[in-house]
C-alpha cells in the first residue's frame, strides 16, 4: 500500500472511508496528486472537473498540476445560472442531481473528471451525462478509489479510469 493511503480513516461508521486526514499532510497530498495525474499527462487535458465536494479539493489540485482550467460539478440547485442537469440514484438509494454551468466547457475541450471515491458509479455516470450535453470530450476519470464491481465495470471499459487504491 502506498504510504500516504494509510492516512485515510477506514475505521468509520457505515461503509465510507474518510479521506480528509490525508489532506492535512502536504507531502502525502502532493504524492497523491502526482499518482492521480500520471496516466493523463500526455492526453492534453484542458479542463479538470471536480464533483461536489471532495472532488473540488482533488480536482483543483490536479488542475493546477496539469496547468488546466477547473470546472465545478455542483449538487442540484446550487448554481444561480443556466445549467445542464442530471439526476441519479445515490448508493444510499436517494434521488440526487448534479449540475454543470452551460458555459463551463466548449467544443474541443478535453476534460478529466475527478472525485474522491467512486462506489457504484451512479454519481460519475451522472457527471458524464452532463458532459454529453456539451461538445467537450471526457478523456477519463481519476479518484482515490474506484471500487471494482459490476456497476463500475462499464466505466472502466468505456473510459480511461485511474485510482490509487486498487493499485496498491
Amino acid at each position: 500500500m502506498r504510504e500516504y493511503l494509510k492516512l485515510i480513516d477506514t475505521d468509520t461508521q457505515g461503509v465510507r472511508s474518510d479521506v480528509s486526514p490525508l489532506f492535512r499532510d502536504f507531502e502525502a497530498t502532493q504524492k497523491l496528486v502526482q499518482d492521480l495525474i500520471a496516466p493523463f499527462l500526455d492526453l492534453n487535458v484542458t479542463h479538470v472537473a471536480g464533483i461536489d465536494a471532495l472532488g473540488f479539493i482533488l480536482g483543483a489540485l490536479v488542475a493546477r498540476e496539469l496547468e488546466a482550467g477547473f470546472v465545478l460539478i455542483r449538487k442540484g440547485d446550487k448554481l444561480p445560472v443556466p445549467t445542464f442537469s442530471r439526476e441519479y440514484i445515490s448508493s444510499s438509494g436517494h434521488f440526487k442531481r448534479l449540475e454543470l454551468r452551460k458555459d463551463a466547457v466548449q467544443k474541443g475541450d478535453r476534460v478529466l473528471i475527478v472525485d474522491d471515491w467512486i462506489e457504484t458509479g451512479a454519481q460519475m455516470k451522472s457527471a458524464l451525462g452532463l458532459f454529453e450535453q456539451t461538445e467537450a470530450e471526457v478523456v477519463g476519470m481519476a479518484a482515490i478509489c474506484i471500487e471494482q464491481n459490476k456497476k463500475t465495470e462499464k466505466l472502466r471499459t468505456q473510459y480511461t479510469c485511474h485510482d490509487v487504491w486498487s493499485h496498491t
